[in-house]
């Protein structure tokens, strides 16, 4: 009978773990910011709704149903030349800017299809990233993992914040050439290449991939209820996000808040309560913490979505509040996960956060198709997205994980 080894004990010094982890860090700060300019880039470039929103949910569907493959890649091994890799990837997507010179000179099919070939190739690089680079994190500390993949996970929020009205500035003063983002791009990557090392104690190197599969078939009940909450509540979320720009057009919002500011306000939300929300989550319990936050992110969702008299500038605390509790829901989801099964933290993370992304990316499809239909418009068709945020709150009262059995 073949005995199973023991994980790799590799102890690092503080000071690796401290350059790693900000190695890490930068670099999802770098492949969310330069990934997540899509909303706003149909916008500015003026395309269909309804193209637009099956590209980037056939794009997402490829790359963030990718990450449990990579995850599993990682677990074996893989982890920093994904998460490097991966990085390199997704900054390909500054090259949609100079793709908007060639809209005269190619057909429309053709001009769409380079749009969708730019964004597979970015979604694939954040597939590879995610999942390797948010096991790594946890994985530094792991009595402190909430914490560390919180704040991980909010230093790619930052870099969501920044996406739209970054690129729409470089965008409007460079007359398009995006291109030039490449630069910073490149010097982020060398320093993730000289200061990422992630710790080998938790990867499944000198496990078969029998023996890793069934570890996690061993938890694969409560880990379908997390990742079904994670789909619908992304659902809801994905959807608005990719019509937020036309929602603040219609809402009165100045131009600044359109091109930007106002998924910046959403977005730094998520990516500053959800540090003391995952602190919480700690301390408190996954669970009671997963249902309070659901329950007033939707709550707020639906404060932000069904006034149309308010004023453009409560808009702001608003969108600051709802991205800051539904934001963390994402997290503390994932961090259940990875308890489940420590181990295979990668393929965890690759399920909660890749293949939910991937299941709930149609609401971008959707939510464009809605918004286009002459009887209900942008605002109905977010108000109409809000019932699958009510199915994840129904969802987190079933969760189990370690702390409830």
């Amino acid at each position: 009978m073949r005995l199973k080894s023991a994980p790799r004990r590799i102890h690092m010094p503080r000071s690796s773990l401290a350059k790693t982890f900000l190695a890490l860090a930068a670099c999802h700060w770098l492949v969310d910011c330069y990934g997540g300019m899509w909303p706003i880039f149909k916008f500015l470039a003026d395309l269909d709704l309804s193209r637009a929103g099956l590209i980037v949910t056939v794009a997402v569907f490829i790359g963030a149903g990718l990450q449990p493959l990579f995850g599993l890649l990682s677990d074996g091994g893989g982890q920093r030349r994904l998460i490097l890799f991966g990085a390199a990837l997704s900054s390909l997507g500054m090259l949609l800017g100079p793709v908007t010179f060639l809209r005269d000179s190619l057909s429309s099919s053709a001009w769409y299809g380079l749009m969708f070939l730019i964004m597979v190739t970015t979604c694939t690089g954040q597939g590879m990233f995610h999942p390797a680079a948010t096991s790594a994190a946890g994985n530094l500390h792991g009595p402190r993992r909430s914490v560390l993949v919180a704040l991980f996970i909010a230093s790619g929020m930052f870099g969501f914040s920044m996406s739209q009205g970054l690129f729409s500035f470089v965008f409007r003063t460079t007359r398009a050439h995006t291109e030039w983002m490449l630069i910073p791009a490149g010097l982020i990557l060398l320093c993730g290449w000289r200061w990422c090392r992630p710790s080998r104690r938790h990867l499944a190197i000198d496990h078969p991939m029998r023996e890793r599969l069934a570890d996690l078939a061993a938890v694969r009940r409560p880990l379908t209820m997390l990742f079904l909450f994670e789909v619908f509540m992304g659902a809801m979320y994905h959807g608005f996000i990719f019509l937020m720009p036309e929602f603040l057009q219609d809402s009165g919002c100045p131009d600044w808040m359109i091109r930007g500011g106002g998924y910046f306000f959403w977005v730094a939300g998520s990516a500053t309560l959800m540090i003391p929300l995952g602190h919480a989550a700690d301390r408190l319990g996954g669970k009671r913490m997963l249902v309070g936050c659901s329950a007033i992110a939707i709550l707020l969702y639906y404060t932000v979505v069904l006034p149309q008299a308010l004023p453009w500038w409560w808009y702001m605390p608003l969108l600051f509040l709802a991205g800051g509790f539904g934001g963390a829901a994402n997290p503390m989801g994932v961090a259940m996960g990875q308890r489940l099964a420590p181990q295979q933290a990668s393929v965890v993370s690759g399920i909660l956060m890749g293949l939910a992304w991937a299941a709930a990316s149609p609401a971008m499809w959707l939510a464009g198709a809605l918004a286009e239909h002459p009887s209900l418009g942008v605002v109905k068709a977010i108000w109409m997205l809000g019932g699958s945020g009510l199915i994840a709150l129904v969802l987190a009262f079933f969760v189990q994980t370690e702390e409830n059995g």
